[in-house]
């Protein structure tokens, strides 16, 4: 199974849980995509990567595959 995400940069943080502020435990869009479908192929599409402490888009999706800029 493939599966395509748009906008990867974004949602797909979180595997670890976090409470929020309702004392609820809440995860990123990748807990449960990844829970439910584990041996799948992930690909992300992103217009802005971003590489932060706990936000890498590369460390989540793995290497680019390809890269474009507006030169």
């Amino acid at each position: 199974m493939i599966v395509f995400v748009d906008e990867a940069h974004r949602p797909q943080y979180g595997f670890a849980a976090k409470m929020d502020g309702a004392g609820v435990m809440r995860y990123g869009f990748t807990h449960p995509l990844r829970r439910v479908l584990p041996n799948a192929a992930v690909v992300g599409f992103a217009g802005t990567l971003v590489e932060l402490v706990n936000t890498n888009a590369c460390a989540i999706f793995g290497d680019k595959i390809d890269a474009y800029d507006i030169a």
